[in-house]
């Protein structure tokens, strides 16, 4: 899926909220956000969709989290010792 511009927003029958941000509340009803175009975003994200790449750093947090949870010191008593 490619990122949206406003010729895909318009093609798709829904309307651009790049005149306002108030769009997306106050109507009409179909409305898009069409990407920003910022150099190093886009870089980051490079063919992944925003959703793709916040799950891969959803996934990444998750994964380090539970590593940090199970880091299991083998013999308590030998780290006692050299303290």
């Amino acid at each position: 899926m490619s990122s949206p511009d406003n010729d895909a927003i318009d093609a798709a029958g829904w309307n651009s909220q790049d005149e306002s941000d108030l769009l997306a509340v106050l109507g009409p009803r179909l409305v898009g956000i069409p990407v920003n175009q910022i150099p190093h975003v886009r870089k980051t994200l490079g063919d992944r969709t925003f959703s793709e790449w916040q799950h891969d750093v959803d996934s990444e947090r998750e994964a380090q989290r539970r590593r940090r949870q199970f880091r299991l010191i083998t013999n308590p008593a030998d780290h006692r010792q050299a303290a």
